[in-house]
């Protein structure tokens, strides 16, 4: 009868699990996540590299969740909720520190910017999210980078940018009581090259 000794086994089967590991995590970097770029901080960075509780929402993730408007964000970012007295007048909460202000005129905890332009009251606020980029809500006191009302946090809106190739979109919408909806849009070259006579 042949025996094999027992350390040559150990160190066969050491090796082979080692080459198992290792072409586990070779598979593994070949399916690394793609960078998300956000501009919480004014300026473009990696999602990883910005010292902010941010929720960054892209935008096929927009299209594939239906985020329509502001209160479709709060339901899909912890910590941030929405409440409103007058459909008109969104109230944001972030972390639990928002306005329960009912007039059009005062300003809010939480800050909302659409491509880095200020929404200071409420009544801006209520509008619906087409043809986006990506979508950040930024959570805990934002006032260095976005102002004084920003205690509570900030939202900021990308739009997408426009396109040199023609394209277009067209969503059509039913709901109760005869709801018909219909949004669309177009992008592409303003004027062709200019002509030399």
């Amino acid at each position: 009868m042949h025996t094999i000794p027992s350390r040559n086994t150990s160190l066969v089967s050491r090796a082979l699990l080692a080459a198992a590991v290792a072409s586990a995590s070779n598979s593994v970097a070949a399916q690394a996540l793609e960078e998300v770029v956000v501009t919480a901080q004014h300026r473009e960075q990696s999602l990883q590299d910005v010292p902010i509780a941010i929720t960054a929402i892209g935008a096929e993730d927009i299209r594939t969740a239906d985020v329509s408007d502001i209160n479709a964000i709060s339901l899909r970012t912890p910590g941030f909720s929405m409440g409103s007295l007058n459909p008109a007048q969104p109230q944001l909460f972030i972390r639990g520190i928002g306005s329960n202000a009912d007039g059009a005129g005062e300003d809010q905890s939480v800050v909302v910017f659409l491509d880095g332009v200020y929404l200071g009251r409420t009544a801006g606020q209520a509008f619906d999210l087409f043809d986006l980029e990506r979508l950040e809500v930024l959570r805990g006191p934002q006032g260095t980078l976005y102002g004084k009302n920003a205690a509570g946090g900030a939202i900021n809106i990308v739009t997408s940018k426009p396109s040199d190739t023609l394209e277009g979109a067209v969503e059509l919408s039913a709901g109760d009581m005869g709801y018909l909806g219909v949004r669309g849009l177009m992008t592409g070259p303003w004027v062709s090259a200019p002509r030399e006579n």
